[in-house]
């Protein structure tokens, strides 16, 4: 009888580790791109991904609504990303040039982003992708928080001279959304999601506490 406990409960153990990992795993390119732009640095952005899969996991996150799970791992991978930064002179991000438009090259605010040095495309991708304040831009990038201010308050002086009045409305709420959109759609090569997906399974099994009735929840989410 207890070995057939045993196995019931390594049953349950496995099928709510892959739930939840075929839960997050949608989103893991929109988080993978945050971590390198906030680490600019690619093996700090893998190991953020998976300290913010397992934290997921490991916490109340893994039973919220669907937009309380995305938003809870998103200020996880800010909070994780940012104790990872590459703070030295050469970094590995320089993502969302103008080569990189395709499809969104008619978008005026997204050709005004791609158009931008390599240093202000990672400023506003910092901002309005990742929702970072300006201090913690600072600390990512390893400079005064004035100099983000200067930064930021140059990209806006020549947007504006390239909206027209009438395409000036909700400025901010639209860089938000491109933003979000790029990292949604990655820039850097995706990490062996096989490879994260091993790692986090023998950490979450290390450290199993069951959840009642989890698979059956998740799949409603």
């Amino acid at each position: 009888i207890s070995g057939f406990r045993e196995g019931r409960v390594m049953n349950q153990q496995s099928e709510e580790i892959r739930l939840y990992f075929n839960r997050v795993r949608p989103m893991c390119r929109e988080l993978f791109a945050m971590a390198f732009a906030i680490c600019a640095d690619y093996d700090g952005a893998e190991y953020a991904l998976q300290r913010v899969i397992l934290s997921g996991w490991q916490g109340s996150k893994r039973l919220m609504s669907k937009r309380g799970f995305r938003e809870g791992l998103r200020a996880e991978m800010r909070r994780v990303a940012l104790t990872r930064v590459n703070t030295a002179d050469e970094t590995e991000w320089d993502q969302y040039g103008a080569d990189e438009l395709g499809e969104e090259a008619e978008d005026v605010l997204a050709r005004a982003i791609a158009h931008e040095d390599a240093q202000t495309r990672r400023v506003v991708m910092l901002k309005y992708g990742c929702t970072l304040s300006n201090g913690q831009i600072a600390r990512a990038m390893a400079m005064p928080a004035g100099h983000v201010e200067q930064l930021l308050s140059r990209f806006h002086r020549r947007l504006k001279r390239r909206l027209d009045a009438g395409e000036r409305g909700h400025v901010d709420q639209r860089l938000k959304e491109i933003c979000i959109s790029r990292l949604a759609e990655g820039g850097a090569e995706m990490p062996d999601m096989g490879a994260i997906y091993r790692n986090f399974e023998a950490e979450a099994a290390a450290n199993y506490s069951p959840v009642g009735h989890f698979a059956g929840r998740a799949a409603t989410f």
